[in-house]
């Protein structure tokens, strides 16, 4: 995901100053395709480094929310990959947090964004009135994996869904009734 993030920043006008990771390959790699020079292991050792203004958070779910938590006690924005934390708790903890030190926690959810999507949302009259919205999740990542890996997969797909339903207007997720249900593995 560091890659789509990078490549993302970059298109936007973003400036990168350095890259983090604690598979030195890997930040040697994407620092160098980036045209980075500075990289760090940690995320303590990262801000050492650099006055960083905003912090992407690419790392695999189970550490969004310390390296979160690590980048708003630094006083950065978070950009961060979903789910940024594995409970509602734990995500409000953060989000008071980036409120005390005056920053943001946005969680990364780029399909409302894509074209096609675009489309639609900017042509409201090609769209009749939305009754119904279904989704469907298959991924390959979960090929030949135990059954609670495959479970976990899905759970940190699901956002995205929800995030378009969300685009389409559904309204607040917490008040709109939806519900999940799973085939067998």
């Amino acid at each position: 995901m560091g890659r789509f993030h990078t490549s993302a920043a970059l298109r936007n006008g973003g400036e990168l100053v350095a890259i983090a990771d604690t598979n030195v390959g890997n930040a040697r790699a994407l620092a160098a395709a980036a045209g980075v020079s500075a990289r760090a292991v940690s995320i303590d050792d990262l801000f050492e480094m650099a006055d960083l203004d905003v912090v992407h958070i690419c790392t695999p779910p189970e550490a969004h929310a310390s390296v979160c938590r690590r980048v708003l006690e630094h006083g950065a924005h978070a950009v961060c990959e979903k789910p940024v934390a594995a409970t509602a708790s734990e995500t409000h903890e953060l989000l008071r947090l980036a409120a005390a030190h005056n920053r943001l926690v946005c969680a990364v959810h780029q399909f409302p964004f894509q074209d096609g999507v675009q489309r639609l949302l900017d042509a409201p009259g090609s769209v009749g009135r939305i009754c119904h919205l279904s989704a469907e999740i298959c991924t390959a990542g979960a090929d030949g994996r135990a059954n609670e890996v495959r479970q976990q997969i899905i759970l940190d797909v699901l956002a995205h869904p929800l995030s378009l339903f969300h685009a389409f207007g559904v309204g607040p997720l917490g008040s709109a009734k939806w519900s999940v249900t799973q085939s067998a593995p």
